[in-house]
């Protein structure tokens, strides 16, 4: 008996197809469908969600009001919302009749603020600062799907050539960009 060795019986074979690969429909893929679903129980009681296909794609953007006494800062202001829908948003700009939302924008505030002063100018450094009222609304239904509110502000030096205008432009675009961004959240 030196010489023998103990041989264990061999498992049967898998049952395969013709190409050698295991046959679908067997326990892995149970398993596999059990694994997504504790896992995304487990996201949903740490916060994370899944993202939702978001249908709401074109939007109208109004021109935008003024409210203050310093005229024409809504037409930069609308300039560049349609600018920043197109560089930070999947969404696309389209007409009002086929639009999904409309963007109404708001200009509450307009302010100057006096930084620095000095001759000969009597501003050497100033501020603009800008605050808007944003609603998004259902073009079916009127319905406000979203409302919030953004301020930003921008600097001006006379002495390196910026003015007021400079700053309002710079204002503007800043603001343009955190609404659009502000909208990404979900319809």
């Amino acid at each position: 008996m030196s010489g023998t060795r103990a041989v264990r019986p061999r498992p049967a074979p898998e049952p395969r197809d013709g190409c050698g690969k295991t046959p679908v429909g067997r326990a892995r893929p149970r398993a596999t469908a059990l694994a997504v679903v504790a896992l995304a129980a487990l996201c949903a009681a740490c916060g994370y969600t899944l993202p939702v296909e978001d249908r709401t794609q074109a939007v109208a953007l109004q021109i935008a009001g003024n409210a203050t006494m310093r005229q024409r800062v809504e037409i930069p202001l609308t300039r560049a919302l349609g600018e920043a829908l197109v560089v930070y948003s999947p969404r696309r700009l389209a007409a009002r009749d086929a639009a999904d939302v409309i963007l109404e924008v708001d200009i509450e505030d307009a302010r100057n603020q006096l930084l620095v002063s000095g001759r000969p100018e009597p501003v050497s450094e100033g501020a603009i600062a800008l605050a808007a009222s944003v609603r998004l609304v259902d073009a079916a239904t009127g319905r406000v799907l979203r409302r919030f509110r953004v301020i930003d502000r921008a600097e001006f030096r006379v002495a390196v050539g910026e003015g007021e205008a400079d700053a309002i432009r710079e204002a503007t675009t800043d603001l343009a960009r955190k609404i659009v961004l502000g909208l990404e959240g979900g319809f």
